[in-house]
């Protein structure tokens, strides 16, 4: 059980890590929340994915988060989410490498 815990969190900590440097380190711009769907659903809860859409060199890109909670809740994430501005951070090697600053969007955890 122990074991379980720690691999746990090391994964939880390498996450957060990789996260705060990409923060750090890529590019940043500005990005807007395009559209979201559904995504599979487990017992009592759905997956949502939202995609976000930002420009590069006049090159238009996009990417994605993720929304896990209760079923039926698409058109309210909809209303919250699309036509957000956000701040999308990518890697300047590779523009197709992407993540949005923000972790909560009008009240909605993304990730």
């Amino acid at each position: 059980m122990l074991i379980f815990f720690a691999a746990f969190a090391m994964v939880f900590i390498g996450a957060y890590w990789i996260r705060r440097k990409r923060l750090q380190e890529w590019a940043a711009t500005s990005g807007r929340m395009e559209s979201c769907s559904l995504g599979s659903r487990e017992k009592d809860f759905q997956t949502y994915y939202c995609t976000y859409l930002f420009s590069v060199d006049g090159a238009r890109q996009a990417g994605q988060v993720t929304i896990t909670d209760k079923p039926n809740r698409l058109e309210e994430i909809r209303v919250a989410l699309v036509g957000e501005q956000v701040t999308v951070r990518y890697d300047p090697s590779d523009c197709t490498k992407s993540i949005i600053e923000e972790t909560h969007i009008n009240g909605w955890k993304v990730s």
